[in-house]
């Protein structure tokens, strides 16, 4: 919510931390992606994101399930660290790096960096979305997981999706037919 960054940019980040225990650790939470960030924001009455640089200083690379025994569900950040650094999958769930097969080329995955230290934090621009382009968002970043989703499940053996990966554009509509045809850019050339 835009009046909500705004408040941050006046009085700063430190009661964001009391209102939610977070399943990687108690602390204000960042990502460097945008599309992993849009569901926490583009259902907002006046949507918008808040840019600041991060300094974690020492991180602890967080590996451990939200669910698991070793989870840090509203622990403090572990001794010794200044912020964890998790790698999430587009659920915010920790990869089962044991028991799961990971390809690089075609898995989606995210970050997420938790800070409890308000001087690590330095709020830099406030980014405000009109409510008529937020839909076109939402719906792309909609539509894009799906199809992520889906050309996953077809790469992990079911078939080779190599000739029939489509290409999303903003509106989320299968733009392939134009792209052979020449009337629609390709971003991959």
């Amino acid at each position: 919510d835009f009046n909500v960054a705004m408040a941050i940019t006046a009085t700063g980040f430190a009661s964001l931390s009391s209102t939610d225990a977070g399943w990687y650790g108690s602390g204000v939470y960042f990502t460097t992606f945008a599309m992993y960030a849009s569901p926490y924001f583009i259902s907002r009455k006046d949507p918008a994101v808040l840019l600041s640089f991060v300094t974690p200083g020492n991180v602890y690379p967080a590996t451990e399930s939200h669910t698991g025994k070793d989870s840090l569900i509203g622990q403090v950040l572990q001794t010794g660290y200044t912020a964890h650094y998790i790698i999430v999958d587009d659920s915010g769930l920790v990869p089962d790096y044991a028991n799961t097969k990971i390809d690089p080329n075609n898995d989606i995955f995210y970050d997420e960096i938790v800070v409890s230290q308000e001087p690590q934090i330095c709020p830099v621009y406030v980014l405000r979305f009109a409510s008529k382009g937020i839909k076109k968002i939402h719906n792309w970043a909609k539509d894009y997981r799906k199809e992520q989703r889906k050309s996953k499940m077809v790469v992990e053996g079911r078939k080779d999706n190599k000739d029939k990966r489509k290409s999303m554009h903003l509106g989320g509509k299968d733009d392939s037919e134009k792209r052979k045809s020449g009337s629609v850019a390709s971003p991959r050339g």
